[in-house]
């Protein structure tokens, strides 16, 4: 028996946690990650492992006050504390119910503006597909691009598995961006000029590793 669940059972729990989201008072949040990824490729992308998603709508206490009325409005969400002593943060699982081996949790990653160099989004760049808000396709994309970077230069074996996964992403999100004829060099009020700077480099390492795919940078201008 498969250690994944099916993806109607991840949309599932998709729709539930911004449906919770919105009823606690965050009402502009977008996925951001393989959710996002898995939206934008029509369900044809790999499965996504967690939930990424940020939250826009200005909360006290940040992240961490999120988690924990989400937690209390909804049974399903509990949390847990981070493995490193050292995080000042709770990990965020939702309670599947199911006896199915490696589905008994799923794990739900809330994300603020300013952490990670994630940017505030108006939300009239939201992007809605299949009624789920997720990030505009540029900032996703670039966001990848940034994860698989950081990955890179990470010492910890786990962190490094997920390389291959991201490197699927970047690619599934290339071959959309290019058939929408996307230009990521153009200025977008959420992107900040410092990282797309630094995204222009990250650009030139990819390509380095990963020539198949110079072409399609090229072809959104980058």
């Amino acid at each position: 028996m498969s250690n994944m669940p099916r993806y109607r059972d991840i949309l599932d729990i998709a729709e539930s946690t911004i449906d919770t989201l919105r009823e606690i008072g965050v009402e502009d949040c977008c996925f951001i990650g393989g959710m996002a990824c898995k939206l934008y490729t029509d369900g044809k992308g790999r499965k996504p492992k967690d939930l990424d998603i940020l939250c826009l709508t200005p909360y006290p206490g940040g992240a961490e006050a999120i988690k924990q009325r989400l937690c209390e409005t909804n049974h399903h969400f509990y949390t847990i504390k981070a493995r490193n002593p050292k995080d000042q943060w709770d990990v965020l699982w939702w309670n599947t119910g199911s006896n199915e081996p490696g589905f008994e949790r799923f794990k739900v990653d809330i994300l603020v503006p300013g952490k990670m160099d994630l940017p505030d989004i108006h939300p009239d760049y939201i992007i809605n597909i299949d009624e789920l808000p997720c990030a505009p396709l540029h900032l996703l994309l670039l966001h990848k691009l940034k994860g698989w970077s950081d990955r890179r230069r990470s010492r910890r074996p786990d962190r490094r598995a997920k390389i291959p996964a991201d490197v699927r992403d970047i690619g599934d999100l290339l071959r959309i961006a290019n058939g929408l004829r996307a230009n990521i060099t153009k200025s977008k009020p959420y992107i900040t000029d410092s990282f797309r700077r630094a995204s222009y480099r990250r650009v030139k390492q990819f390509s380095v590793e990963h020539p198949q795919y110079v072409s399609s940078w090229m072809g959104l201008g980058m």
